[in-house]
């Protein structure tokens, strides 16, 4: 499990760490799953960076990438879209990445666990 100090974002999502903890937190995930959705926003800060893209990019053809790069490096928690809508709908809420494309595949067959 990540420590708060692996949680350390950088990149363009940094300033929305806190703020998702927080909804982790409210929505009373344990620390085991705060760590795993917080690993993955500093995944996807990370990716974004090493991208060169900015979070408005974030659309329907950079998400599968993303998601493909993460079940690529091992990952096999938080790895289909369905994992990662928690944090896009946080994000979607200050308007920092657009609206949820229809093109997304569901990506159910990458072996999501709740």
């Amino acid at each position: 499990m990540m420590t708060e100090r692996q949680h350390a974002v950088s990149g363009p999502l940094a300033c929305y760490a806190n703020g998702f903890r927080q909804v982790l937190a409210s929505l009373g995930y344990d620390k085991r799953r705060a760590s795993k959705h917080l690993g993955l926003l500093v995944d996807l800060s990370g990716w974004l960076e090493d991208e060169g893209l900015a979070p408005a990019e974030l659309i329907g053809p950079e998400v599968t990438q993303f998601l493909e790069v993460r079940r690529a490096r091992g990952h096999r928690d938080l790895v289909t879209l369905r994992g990662l809508a928690l944090l896009l709908d946080h994000l979607r809420r200050f308007g920092v990445v657009p609206a949820a494309s229809r093109s997304i595949p569901d990506g159910a067959s990458y072996g999501y666990r709740p």
